[in-house]
């Protein structure tokens, strides 16, 4: 599926990821080990467009991957 806006957001690419598993996969009650994404596309930014609301979850996505660059993947990873 392609996302009708581009985004460097983590949390953005990850709701679309489980939104597009809800609606293609049924899981009747059981788990998922395992669960891949890709993205393409992939492009620098030059311009941004401003968020209306705040824009709180960018600066939290900047900070998360900086922890995650310097310290492991798995020490921190966005609550459910």
């Amino acid at each position: 599926a392609r996302m009708e806006v581009p985004t460097d957001s983590t949390y953005l690419i990850e709701e679309s990821a489980v939104a597009l598993l809800r609606r293609r996969v049924e899981l009747r009650g059981e788990g998922v080990r395992l669960l891949g994404v890709g993205v393409g596309n992939l492009v620098e930014v030059e311009a941004r467009q401003l968020p209306l609301f705040g824009g709180k979850t960018e600066a939290l996505d900047r900070a998360l991957d900086r922890l995650q660059e310097r310290f492991g993947e798995d020490l921190v990873r966005r609550g459910g």
